[in-house]
């Protein structure tokens, strides 16, 4: 069980570094953009204006992503926890059976 859990939790992290690194990807194609920008080396005012809209349509995509990717993550953290308390469940009540068995088989020992 500890493995599988493991495992799962190997996976999510593989994925989450590569969510990381299309952040990362976005984020630098950002700052190129912005180094155009300020260089001067655009002179066209429409082009930085297209530039700059492309810009935020991608800082909102990012956020987006960003978003669905937190919401993934705690809905995984809670799938944990639940399973997590139910395995503590299970072995509370496996606990108490196993000591209801013992009790029961030194009665009838006494009684024998």
């Amino acid at each position: 069980m500890k493995e599988e859990i493991m495992e799962k939790v190997q996976i999510e992290l593989k994925k989450n570094h590569e969510e990381l690194l299309k952040f990362h990807e976005l984020y630098l194609k950002q700052q190129e953009m912005m180094k155009e920008i300020q260089s001067g080396a655009m002179t066209d005012v429409r082009a930085t204006k297209d530039l700059l809209v492309e810009l935020q349509k991608q800082t909102g995509d990012l956020v987006q992503i960003q978003r669905d990717h937190e919401e993934s993550l705690n809905k995984k953290l809670m799938d944990l926890e639940d399973n997590k308390a139910r395995r503590h469940a299970e072995l509370i009540s496996k606990t108490a059976s196993a000591e209801t068995k013992e009790n029961v088989s030194q009665i009838n020992t006494a009684l024998d």
